[in-house]
């Protein structure tokens, strides 16, 4: 027997010998519903923690400015999370055009709800005010509030088969940072264009970067047992 036949013989038979069952991979819809019910809870549990601690100008932003845009962009967030969670499903992987449109409509969204916001009320930075220290508070309490969904998305998506990781991880960094810059828009008391993109912005860029690291280092590990 020619010496190729052999070596698939030997590995059909170390195939046939690693068969095991396996739980049956939940449909990417009802791993959405579950990242839905985290959200939920985390907005009771960030609105019981921040009730007094709401941003000073909640009345001039009127319940669609306050509550309104944030719930716009963690319905944003949850769809782009969706979108993430169907990439690890086979046979159901969204196309590549689908998943930058939706990137693209995350970061309009949050482009366009600071936007909004400060339209509806100008709040400035004061003149002395330690703009960077300001910055980095926003900054680390966005991903304060967006690593915990981070973590749990990316833990459900390695639960199927992702052949993409750079993909998925953007899809989960963008997706959780929108939902971190959801909670704490309703908090920080500033809606100028500066303090925005230099504390609110960067958070989607480093959550990305974050999920890039992890699902690189996963998919290295997962190489390196296979």
């Amino acid at each position: 027997m020619p010496e190729h036949d052999q070596s698939l013989d030997a590995l059909r038979r170390r195939l046939a010998a690693d068969v095991a069952p396996v739980r049956p991979l939940r449909p990417a819809r009802w791993l959405a519903a579950a990242l839905a019910v985290f959200a939920l809870a985390g907005v009771t549990y960030f609105g019981a923690y921040y009730a007094l601690g709401f941003r000073a100008d909640r009345p001039a932003l009127g319940p669609f400015g306050f509550w309104g845009l944030s719930a716009l962009q963690m319905a944003v967030a949850l769809a782009l999370l969706g979108l993430a969670l169907r990439e690890s499903v086979p046979g159901r992987r969204p196309s590549l055009a689908l998943l930058w449109t939706g990137v693209g409509v995350g970061l309009v969204a949050h482009i366009g709800i600071f936007a909004a916001t400060y339209r509806l009320s100008p709040v400035e930075t004061p003149m002395k005010a330690d703009v960077g220290g300001l910055a980095l508070y926003c900054f680390l309490y966005e991903m304060k509030l967006g690593l915990p969904v981070l973590v749990l998305a990316l833990w459900l998506a390695s639960r199927g088969l992702a052949t993409r990781p750079t993909r998925l991880a953007v899809l989960v960094g963008v997706g959780a940072a929108l939902a971190g810059d959801a909670l704490w828009r309703l908090v920080c008391p500033l809606s100028d264009p500066d303090h925005i993109l230099r504390a609110h912005t960067p958070s989607l860029l480093a959550a990305g970067g974050v999920a890039l690291l992890i699902t690189w280092g996963w998919d290295r590990l997962r190489l390196a047992r296979s």
